[in-house]
């Protein structure tokens, strides 16, 4: 996914501090246009869909006790 994302914006982020890089992945950014911000968040979200990272939302589920 930084790989992908690196791509996208011809630039290295894995050299971003780590909450500035979240925010990206997470936001996009006002520095780059609607059709990078896209891009960004498309290539995040087939991320997290492809590790099945939240297929089973740990906060709900039913074999936890209160």
């Amino acid at each position: 996914m930084l790989n992908t994302i690196s791509q996208i914006l011809i630039n290295d982020i894995t050299v971003l501090p780590d909450d500035h890089l979240s925010d990206i992945l997470l936001y996009g950014s006002k520095v780059y246009n609607d059709i990078t911000n896209k891009l960004i968040i498309e290539a995040t979200i087939r991320y997290i869909k492809s590790t099945k990272r939240f297929v089973v939302l740990e906060a709900f589920s039913r074999n936890e006790e209160l």
